[in-house]
């Protein structure tokens, strides 16, 4: 695992419950291909597209619903956790939520919160998530709403490949927005919180690499990081302009040399 500096993938836990389960990834590679040749077929339309469409749909919907469930549910698994750690990095930075947004779902339908988004009522257990019937049930109904759109932009307008997720702090989103510090933050909560997932689910334990650590983080979050992360039993590399505060072997590079530094302590 490598943290980038500043970088916002939407398909963060996709990636993450791939690496983590072989039955997820497959039900992804066939959407993926269903998905291509659903749009194909969209983008044809020729007197043969309502006959062969059903052909794509229904299969389409039944993996689209499954990868949606399974979304959901590592977003539900690590909300807490990433909060967690968030806080051991930045005390003082609080009230993190993740939020997933069901970009294919009907706005005010009762079982949102707000404009499509799953939001932390539902992963805390105070509101229900939806079951594999509920979603496969909404997405085929949303299908029969945008069939005339579909067609006309040729292209696939339901489905897990449009939904997306977010990091919010006290209701705000992040996204372009969050202060160097806070982006830095909640990137290195959450590829920790996607070491510990995928330690539970493989029993495996990652190499964490982390580099210009100190450029974008401040003194005092390198300090808590550096203690969350000694409190660990994972092995870490660092690469720094500052030596300052990084404990156990170093080395030195310049000019191409490599070089250890003395221990400290």
């Amino acid at each position: 695992y490598e943290i980038p500096k500043r970088d916002w993938s939407s398909d963060v836990c996709s990636s993450d419950l791939s690496a983590e389960s072989a039955e997820y990834f497959e039900a992804l590679l066939k959407y993926q291909t269903l998905l291509e040749q659903r749009n194909s077929l969209l983008k044809d339309g020729n007197a043969r597209f309502h006959e062969l469409l059903p052909e794509f749909t229904d299969p389409l919907i039944q993996l689209g619903s499954a990868l949606t469930l399974a979304r959901i549910g590592w977003v539900a698994r690590n909300s807490r956790m990433i909060a967690e750690v968030a806080r051991k990095i930045a005390p003082r930075q609080s009230g993190i939520d993740l939020v997933y947004t069901l970009k294919w779902a009907e706005k005010n339908d009762g079982f949102f919160s707000d404009n499509n988004h799953l939001h932390h009522g539902h992963f805390a257990g105070h509101t229900p998530l939806p079951s594999l019937q509920e979603l496969n049930d909404r997405m085929r109904a949303q299908f029969a709403r945008v069939a005339r759109d579909e067609q006309r932009l040729g292209s696939t307008l339901v489905g897990p490949h449009r939904d997306d997720w977010s990091v919010e702090f006290n209701g705000r989103s992040l996204r372009g927005r969050g202060s160097q510090g806070e982006v830095r933050t909640v990137l290195l909560a959450l590829k920790l919180t996607e070491i510990e997932s995928f330690r539970q689910a493989t029993g495996h334990r990652p190499i964490l690499l982390l580099d210009d650590f100190s450029s974008e983080l401040d003194l005092e979050r390198r300090q808590y990081l550096m203690s969350f992360l000694q409190a660990t039993d994972l092995q870490v590399f660092i690469s720094s302009t500052d030596s300052s505060g990084l404990p156990r072997k170093k080395f030195l590079v310049e000019e191409g040399r490599v070089s250890p530094l003395l221990e400290e302590g």
